[in-house]
C-alpha cells in the first residue's frame, strides 16, 4: 500500500454540483492544502462544477482535471466509470449525455421517496427536496441525508445498506447505458474511461472484456480495496497495458465519515502515465493538458 505522501494527485473528488459537501471552490482549496500537484473533479452525471474548479486551480496553483462519474450497467450489475481529462464543453457527448440525465434525475429521486413511503418509511418529499437545493445532480445520496436528518437510519451508509442499494426497498436503476455507450461517449469528449473501485463488482472477467471494449485504465487505490485488490487489478491492467490510477472518493464528513483528500490517489508515476495516454486520445497535436 502506497502512503499518502506518496500521492500527488486525487482523482476521485466530489462537489456540491452532484453529493459532496465542498463547493468547487472549496474543494480545490482542501486539496492543494492537503498537498497535492493535482486533483479531479468527479461528480456524478455533471459537469457543472468543472469551470469553477478549472479557475479556482488556476488561482491556486494545483493542477485541475476536468471529470465526471457515469453509471453503466452490465447485465444487471452497476459499474461506475470515472471520465477524466474530458472536455466539458456543453457541445461534448459527456456533456450531452449528462443532461438527459439531469432532466430525469429529479423525478429518480422522488420515486425512490415514493417507494420508501409505500414499504412504510415515514419520509416527505419536502424532507428529500431540502437537502437537494444546492446541487444540480439530486440522487440517493440526498435522499439518505434526509433519512440521517430525520433520525430514522444512524448514517449515509446505514441508509444505503437498509434503504438505497440494490435489493434494498427503496432501490430504482438509474439509466440503463451499457459499458460501451459510456466508453464511447468519454472517447468522443477526449477523456479517458477508468473503472471506479473495481473491487466492489468482484469479477475480473468483466474487467477483461472492458478493456477490451476500449476502457482505459482502473482505479487501483480506493478505500474499498483490500490489499490483494490493489494488486489484482494492477496485475490485470498491465497485462493488458491499461493505465492505473488512484482517488479517496472524497464526499466530506457527513456523506463519507472518515474519508479525507489523499488517503487514496495517484502516484507521480502513475499520473504521468495519464497523462500521456490523455494525450494520446487528443490526438498528437493536442498538448493542452
Amino acid at each position: 500500500m502506497n502512503q499518502a505522501h506518496e500521492f500527488v494527485a486525487d482523482l476521485h473528488l466530489h462537489s456540491t454540483a452532484s453529493d459532496g459537501e465542498l463547493n468547487p471552490d472549496s474543494l480545490v482549496d482542501a486539496a492543494k492544502e492537503a498537498g497535492l500537484a493535482a486533483m479531479a473533479i468527479t461528480d456524478h452525471d455533471t459537469v457543472s462544477g468543472i469551470q469553477a474548479a478549472l479557475k479556482r486551480g488556476q488561482e491556486r496553483g494545483i493542477e485541475v482535471v476536468p471529470g465526471c462519474e457515469l453509471t453503466a450497467y452490465a447485465g444487471e450489475t452497476e459499474l461506475h466509470i470515472l471520465g477524466l481529462f474530458i472536455d466539458p464543453s456543453a457541445e461534448s457527448a459527456v456533456s450531452r449525455l449528462v443532461e438527459q440525465i439531469r432532466r430525469r434525475r429529479p423525478e429518480r429521486v422522488l420515486a425512490i421517496t415514493a417507494k420508501l413511503r409505500a414499504a412504510g418509511v415515514d419520509l416527505l418529499d419536502e424532507e428529500v427536496l431540502a437537502e437537494t437545493r444546492k446541487t444540480k445532480s439530486p440522487g440517493r445520496a440526498h435522499i439518505a441525508a434526509a433519512l440521517v436528518r430525520k433520525g430514522l437510519v444512524q448514517d449515509v451508509e446505514d441508509a444505503f445498506d437498509r434503504y438505497l442499494d440494490p435489493g434494498r426497498p427503496g432501490y430504482i436503476q438509474k439509466f440503463k447505458f451499457s459499458p460501451e455507450v459510456i466508453i464511447t461517449t468519454i472517447h468522443e469528449s477526449r477523456g479517458l474511461a477508468i473503472l471506479a473501485h473495481p473491487g466492489r463488482y468482484l469479477q475480473p472477467d468483466l474487467v477483461r472484456l472492458l478493456f477490451a471494449a476500449g476502457l482505459d485504465g482502473v482505479e487501483i487505490n480506493h478505500h474499498s480495496h483490500t490489499p490483494e485488490d490493489r494488486v489484482l487489478y494492477e496485475k490485470l491492467a498491465l497485462e493488458h497495458e491499461k493505465c492505473t490510477s488512484g482517488g479517496s472518493d472524497f464526499h466530506g464528513p457527513r456523506m463519507k465519515p472518515g474519508i479525507h483528500i489523499r488517503d487514496f490517489g495517484a502516484t507521480a508515476s502513475m499520473f504521468a502515465q495519464l497523462k500521456k495516454r490523455a494525450l494520446e486520445v487528443r490526438g498528437k497535436s493536442d498538448q493542452s493538458l
